[in-house]
């Protein structure tokens, strides 16, 4: 290692990429530990990347950033980028916080917004809006509560991979009584990890989100709004495209929601307008960078950045600790892989058409993945799509060779 880095990342996905080149704009150098060779932000020019323990060998993991520790031998700044790391990284604040600096909401806190039954408990004891959601643990809990919720309504687990490692969906929508008894009584092992919440009504372009960084003195340092206007897949998916906003209301509730739970660290929160109240209706909070973030940078926050000076106590430019930094630019932000996915599924549902997806694409400014001055994760990204399609397409093949020759 030619340069002693001064920031490190855990995980180098798309949102780690981010992370990379957001520090990168300030000169900040940086180490990247990943576990998956298909890891883009490994390629980028601006990290130093390292192979690491996978997260669920925690005792191998926890030693290897003792050792790296040790060899760097001054605390530098941790991020993170995933909810598997931020509890890696909270489960250990001890041992870590002798090797870097990190700012972490409190463990009980943390372990509620993860945890989103936990989470909507603690929104109604503090008084925050979110959308109607039912809890039971029985047969005849469940059927009392499926003959008064509104249709259609979703089902969503306490811990996202659940639905995610089981179903590769983050919810399950049901659009009827009968649909939403049958799927409950297909996961009725996790009944006391399940819950049923009504669905906003509203297009994707209703979910609002607001990225922001509160320091050790949980007070704002940085804060950026912005809007989905497609995800992938559309309805309950992960932002696409988005855009920038200044929104004077939304900006004063994210603060007040993140005051009245005392948070630290850097944060993504979602919100979804309520056309029945016009009220903003919380839907989660990340204690971590949004996928989206690079967005917040484009616009003149730079959250990551500004979480790096605040906890190196570290002040270029002598304003960062004097005022707190909003939007500076309205401008769009794209991610490119998946918005392909999500365009399409949008014009097959009838509810984008040629001229509006070209001028969805006007004032992009940001992009999740390509760049010209880092390119190398854009040539990485080509060859693992080139590699799917060509799999898929000789897989297709085979299996239609397969049908025509029973019929020669």
């Amino acid at each position: 290692m030619h340069e002693t880095p001064t920031a490190v990342i855990l995980g180098l996905w798309v949102n780690g990429l981010g992370i990379i080149r957001s520090l990168a704009k300030e000169g900040i150098k940086t180490v990247g530990f990943y576990q998956d060779n298909r890891e883009i932000g490994r390629f980028s020019r601006y990290c130093i990347p390292i192979r690491s323990p996978d997260i669920n060998e925690e005792e191998k993991l926890l030693q290897f950033l003792i050792d790296f520790g040790n060899k760097i031998k001054r605390r530098i700044v941790l991020f993170a980028e995933s909810d598997d790391y931020i509890l890696f990284i909270s489960r250990n604040r001890e041992i870590l916080g002798r090797y870097f600096l990190f700012a972490l909401p409190e463990r009980n806190l943390l372990e509620k917004i993860v945890n989103k039954k936990e989470f909507y408990r603690t929104c109604e004891v503090l008084g925050i809006p979110y959308p109607k959601t039912y809890y039971f643990s029985t047969m005849e809990e469940l059927s009392r509560i499926s003959s008064n919720i509104g249709y259609p309504c979703i089902i969503k687990p306490a811990l996202t991979r659940l639905f995610e490692d089981r179903f590769n969906k983050k919810v399950l929508l049901a659009e009827s009584q009968r649909e939403l008894l049958k799927i409950c009584k297909s996961v009725n092992d996790m009944f006391e990890q399940i819950m049923i919440q009504e669905v906003i009504s509203g297009k994707d372009d209703t979910i609002y989100f607001c990225g922001a960084y509160f320091g050790l003195d949980a007070k704002p340092k940085g804060v950026s709004l912005g809007r989905k206007i497609r995800q992938y897949p559309p309805g309950f998916g992960v932002t696409s495209l988005a855009e920038s906003i200044s929104d004077g209301f939304l900006l004063d509730l994210s603060i007040s929601t993140l005051k009245k739970m005392k948070f630290k660290g850097l944060c993504d929160i979602e919100f979804k307008k309520d056309p029945r109240d016009n009220k903003f209706k919380i839907i989660e909070i990340n204690a971590r960078t949004g996928l989206w973030h690079t967005l917040c940078t484009a616009s003149g926050v730079n959250l990551c950045a500004i979480a790096f000076y605040d906890l190196t106590n570290y002040d270029p430019t002598k304003k960062r600790h004097i005022q707190v930094i909003y939007n500076q630019r309205r401008i769009r932000w794209i991610n490119e892989e998946l918005d392909i996915g999500a365009s399409y599924r949008y014009f097959k549902r009838g509810d984008l058409s040629l001229n509006a997806w070209i001028t969805s694409l006007k004032g992009i400014r940001s992009l999740a993945i390509s760049r010209i001055s880092d390119p190398a994760p854009t040539f990485f990204l080509f060859l693992m799509l080139m590699k799917h399609f060509t799999k898929k397409f000789f897989f297709n093949l085979k299996s239609t060779l397969a049908v025509v020759s029973k019929w020669i």
